[in-house]
Formats: C-alpha cells, structure tokens, sequence
C-alpha cells in the first residue's frame, strides 16, 4: 500500500491538482464548505522538508511556493485558494521564524 503510514513522503504527488489535498479542497469549496484544514494541510505540505524527498527538496529548491501552487497544485493566482494557502505559508514561516507559538494556535491560524 502507498501513501499509508509507512510513506508519508511525496508530497508532490500529493498536491497534485486532484489529489488528496487540492482535490477536497475545491470540492468543499463548491458545496459552500470550510476548506480551511485542507488549505493549512496544503501550506504545511509546501514547507515540507526531508533529505530523502530529493524530487521534492530539488522542485522547493527551484520554485516559490506561489509557482509550485500554479504548476503542480494548478490552482491560478486568482483563486481564493492560493491567498488562503500563501496566508497560511506566510503564517507558518513566521512560527517558524521566531518561535512563537501560542498553545492550540494552529487551531486560530
């Protein structure tokens, strides 16, 4: 079995336009739902890093978060999707910038 518990990885494949992260995303989003989990799973996905992830540490090396959310994610600038996912970037990096975090704040991201 791929994608379970023993493989975590792969993060491109996961973000792939109709994959297990931006396909639910949309799909929420057109039956009115909150994608919000999703979107911060996405952003969390983007930052993603691991030595044996080397398609993937090669690709985060090469393009910005904003590029890999339009070419492999195929989720255009303008959609509310992408400032939702660059928000949560913005936010996490700031986490991890300065190290403050406030218990259960994830939760209020």
């Amino acid at each position: 079995m791929t994608g379970g518990p023993s493989r975590p990885g792969d993060p491109q494949r996961k973000l792939a336009a109709g994959e297990r992260i931006i396909g639910p995303i949309r799909l929420l989003l057109q039956y009115g739902e909150d994608a919000s989990v999703l979107e911060k799973t996405a952003a969390a996905a983007l930052l993603y890093t691991a030595p044996q992830e080397k398609a993937w540490t090669k690709l985060r090396a090469e393009k910005s978060s904003g590029q890999i959310l339009e070419e492999i994610c195929k989720v255009g600038r303008e959609e509310i999707i992408f400032s939702d996912i660059m928000n949560y970037i913005d936010r996490f990096e700031e986490i991890l910038r300065t190290g403050n975090r406030v218990p259960g704040a994830m939760y209020h991201l």
